[in-house]
């Protein structure tokens, strides 16, 4: 099952003591204390599959005991919920679920229903941004609204420019957040001509780059002829680039990884024209020269020629609140960065590559106390390279995720209590279209809760 990382929710309802048990750290930031979830394949069934969204976690908060005449006593509900008896009482006029804009996140939006539930839709990672003192979704299309030859998303929370015609001393994207300062240019050597838009893509004659909402991923065409060693500058203002365990990380003033990249890779072989998925992926070797505006990442290609040709993923990212690992006959698969938007599970690429999914979901302090009604794991499954069934598995993560350290050699420990699967098949044809893949992680977050 490969997919999208764009679409992703977990539906959880709540019975409470009080009204309004949510606060706006609920949906939080990626740190340890957030609950994560892993994907992963029964036995050899499962073949490939996309998943395409953006995580979201869903949480329905039912109200407290009803009072005598049947309705929720929402009495203190301003104290206990934080402003939301204005909209607790709209939605029990109306007999329609009302937004709580006051518990709005950057990773989750809460509603409260006509009964005096709540019900909260949250992300691992950021789907909204604040803009102008409102909120506004995240959108990657890039354009050149200023005229100055730097293409930038709408509304994104990284500071991302791509030179629509890089050269001349202008790097193919530059980057930046919290201080940190990032410009990566092309080979040295490699022609990439005028970019072309398409979304949050970038294609150039030769290479391409995907702006994401926690990185970037640039990729760049090889071919036989091309040298055994590329140079990528890679200047860098606020860190400095160093390698750890084969990927490069950026390191800032106070010691921090304030960036890391999931590859350089080579993807090589035929592509398949339904699900994108490469004949191979294979790690190159990467080390880094320089520091700070002489900074260069300098990557070994294959010495057999024939083996060169293929497409080099370089992915920067600066976090991450979901990703996967993939092994091909036990070796390490590293995908390449956030940017790639998309999710892995099962066998995929007919066959040759094992990959497992995980997902960080908030901190459980909002949770704690509460009884665990329903809670829903859902995403969107776009590509299974079958319609079969195969029995697909969200566990409980219990030991700790970091992201730009995970490998299919270091994976953080799984228990089978509580486990859901699911079991259909979407995305092959149009016998089994794509379509919600959906888990009942009641139990998983009733533990939570606990």
């Amino acid at each position: 099952m490969v997919v999208s990382a764009r679409v992703l929710m977990i539906a959880v309802r709540f019975r409470d003591s009080g009204f309004g048990v949510w606060g706006r750290g609920m949906a939080g930031s990626a740190r340890w204390g957030g609950l994560p979830l892993l994907l992963a394949a029964v036995g050899g069934a499962l073949v490939a599959g996309l998943l395409s969204a953006p995580p979201a976690v869903g949480v329905g908060v039912s109200s407290p005991a009803a009072a005598e005449d049947g309705q929720p006593d929402l009495d203190g509900a301003d104290s206990a919920g934080g402003g939301s008896l204005s909209e607790a009482v709209e939605a029990a006029r109306s007999g329609k679920p009302v937004l709580v804009e006051s518990r709005t996140t950057a990773d989750s939006l809460t509603w409260v229903r006509p009964d005096g539930s709540l019900t909260t839709e949250s992300s691992p990672g950021p789907v909204r941004l604040r803009a102008g003192g409102s909120w506004r979704d995240i959108d990657l299309v890039l354009g050149d609204g200023d005229g100055d030859g730097w293409l930038t998303p709408a509304a994104s929370p990284l500071d991302v420019g791509v030179a629509s015609r890089p050269g001349r001393g202008r790097p193919v994207v530059r980057v930046a957040r919290r201080g940190t300062r990032i410009g990566l240019s092309g080979p040295r050597g490699l022609v990439l001509g005028r970019g072309r838009v398409d979304g949050s893509l970038v294609a150039f004659r030769r290479g391409a780059v995907r702006a994401g909402a926690q990185g970037v991923v640039l990729s760049f065409a090889t071919r036989a002829r091309d040298r055994g060693r590329w140079v990528l500058p890679a200047r860098v203002a606020g860190g400095r680039w160093r390698v750890s365990g084969g990927r490069v990380v950026l390191g800032n003033a106070a010691g921090r990884t304030g960036a890391w990249s999931r590859g350089p890779v080579l993807r090589s072989g035929k592509t398949s024209a339904v699900s994108g998925e490469p004949g191979s992926v294979s790690p190159l070797r990467v080390k880094v020269l320089g520091r700070g505006k002489g900074s260069r990442l300098v990557l070994t290609l294959p010495k057999a020629t024939v083996a060169r040709v293929g497409v080099v993923d370089v992915g920067v990212s600066f976090s991450a609140d979901d990703g996967y690992v993939q092994t091909q006959k036990g070796d390490d698969v590293p995908p390449t960065g956030s940017a790639e938007e998309l999710l892995k599970a099962g066998f995929t690429n007919d066959g040759g590559y094992l990959a497992r999914s995980f997902l960080k979901f908030p901190g459980t302090s909002s949770y704690r106390g509460q009884q665990v009604l329903s809670a829903k794991l859902r995403l969107r499954n776009y590509y299974s390279s079958s319609c079969s069934d195969a029995k697909m598995l969200a566990q409980q993560v219990t030991t700790k995720v970091t992201f730009k350290q995970l490998s299919w050699a270091n994976q953080p420990k799984v228990t089978t209590a509580r486990q859901a699967s699911f079991d259909p098949a979407y995305g092959w044809s149009g016998s089994c279209p794509a379509a919600d893949a959906v888990w009942d992680v009641r139990q998983i977050v009733a533990d939570w809760a606990a």
